[in-house]
């Protein structure tokens, strides 16, 4: 196997229909673009460290809930991690499924709303109430997200 670049895809974890519709019924869509579908791993997988991923059920729950004008999501973590890193080393993004966003705005600009929030906001996202989610990891088409 090599470390070549598998292009034009994304690894993500997909949640399943029962994950998705319990994490909407938690969290009802703030505005009118819905996706609530995975969560990105990593936006540059490669043969050799990603593709033997595909198809594994890592353990993903969803913890707080955050949103700004344009974009909600809910923070998430993957085998207990929060932080991109593990699986994408040079991301500094935070596992997440956004929830909804508004016309003109992208899935994407999730992150953005992540790295823009205090460090009150960070110190206790992970203590309450949590949703258990299920799903697979698979690779993704760029651009249908």
């Amino acid at each position: 196997m090599n470390d070549t670049i598998i292009e034009g895809k994304y690894l993500a974890f997909v949640l399943d229909n029962e994950s998705r519709t319990r994490v909407l019924q938690a969290f009802p869509p703030r505005f009118e673009r819905v996706t609530c579908d995975h969560v990105t791993m990593n936006r540059n997988p490669t043969v050799k460290h990603h593709t033997p991923l595909v198809g594994t059920s890592p353990k993903v729950v969803l913890y707080r809930h955050a949103f700004n004008e344009r974009v909600e999501c809910v923070i998430a973590t993957v085998d207990g991690s929060i932080n991109r890193g593990e699986f994408d080393r040079a991301s500094k993004g935070y596992y997440h499924v956004t929830i909804s966003f508004v016309q003109g705005a992208q899935a994407y600009d999730s992150n953005t709303l992540l790295n823009s929030l205090p460090l009150e906001w960070w110190t206790d996202c992970l203590v309450g109430e949590s949703i258990p989610v299920t799903g697979t990891i698979q690779l993704l088409q760029k651009g249908s997200d």
